[in-house]
């Protein structure tokens, strides 16, 4: 289903081609009817100016675009609508109800309905007027002016009210696509972070379950005491710094934690590193041999991108890394 956008509603639909097709074969009905009625066969100039004003009326209001009419245009309509029922009236012997007529303040309505609400509003002012004082002028009963004028207001009117209405629908449905287009995204949210964490849990099965089959199997705990604690630091490791999880990073820091070395991760769990810092880390964690060794990541701020702290014999030594891998000091 198309989009519902405001600019795809600025003219309430009569700037699209659709509207000047319909608005076409209305025109060609009335010819047919006006033809069937017998007012078109042996027609005047002004039995046949009414048809033409019709028709140049609803090509100017049903100008493409999203937007209402320009005032050249709208004065135009305007225009049209004031001729067509000027023409129909010169023609008129009696006040009632025309069709002919009627058709002309639909012009103005339907103006009114697209956004041009002033020129419009005039329009079907001097319109209804100009029957007022035509009535009145013939000594028509108030009664046969009424049934003359009816159509016409009502059109005005329902003009007036064609343009809020939509809005207002087209709102209701925005909001209702807006809700559904968040509820949506929240959901696939949900499913790619209940994916991501079957992903882990399933990663962290495969480093415990051989564990707890060694347990089950009735192994002693004092022998798997050190791969219990490398199995907990290297889980922890996944869940506090998830962007140090490189294959050769882990396994060299498992490979000293069984060697009795601890290794700490420190930092921004998120930060993705560049594929040369991880190869420096894992060096230098693997030339550890004793003692501590802590491994930070740096704020993205920070001109270093990660630091390795080396503790053994009650020495210290620090290194300073760039984001590529480089040694920017070591102290």
């Amino acid at each position: 289903m198309a989009d519902v956008t405001a600019a795809g509603t600025g003219a309430t639909g009569l700037g699209a081609p659709a509207a000047r097709w319909a608005l076409g074969f209305s025109w060609l009905l009335s010819i047919v009817w006006g033809g069937v009625e017998g007012s078109l066969v042996a027609p005047g100039a002004f039995d046949l100016l009414p048809y033409l004003t019709l028709f140049v009326g609803g090509v100017l209001l049903t100008t493409p675009g999203d937007q209402p009419l320009g005032v050249p245009r709208a004065l135009g309509v305007a225009a049209c609508s004031l001729a067509t029922v000027g023409f129909v009236l010169a023609t008129l012997e009696t006040a009632a109800d025309t069709w002919l007529g009627n058709l002309g303040f639909y012009l103005v309505a339907l103006q009114i309905a697209r956004g041009n609400i002033v020129i419009g509003g005039v329009g079907a002012v001097l319109g209804l007027s100009g029957g007022l004082v035509w009535g009145f002028s013939r000594g028509a009963p108030a009664e046969a002016i009424a049934d003359l004028l009816a159509v016409p207001v009502i059109a005005v009117i329902a003009g007036l009210t064609w343009r809020p209405v939509l809005r207002r629908a087209v709102s209701l449905e925005r909001s209702h696509r807006s809700e559904a287009a968040r509820a949506a995204r929240e959901t696939a949210a949900a499913i790619e972070a209940a994916e991501a964490n079957r992903a882990e849990l399933a990663e962290i099965r495969q480093h415990v379950e051989p564990l707890l089959r060694r347990i089950a199997d009735g192994e002693p705990l004092d022998s798997l005491r050190r791969d219990l604690e490398v199995t907990e630091g290297g889980i922890r490791d996944r869940i506090r710094t998830p962007g140090l999880q490189h294959p050769a990073l882990t396994a060299a820091i498992a490979d000293r934690r069984h060697h009795g070395i601890q290794v700490v991760l420190l930092g921004d769990g998120e930060t993705e590193l560049q594929p040369g810092l991880l190869q420096t880390l894992t060096e230098l964690v693997q030339a550890a041999t004793e003692g501590r060794v802590t491994v930070r990541v740096m704020p993205p701020d920070r001109g270093a991108a990660a630091s390795v702290v080396h503790e053994q014999a009650g020495r210290l030594e620090r290194t300073v890394l760039g984001p590529d891998g480089s040694v920017l000091a070591r102290h």
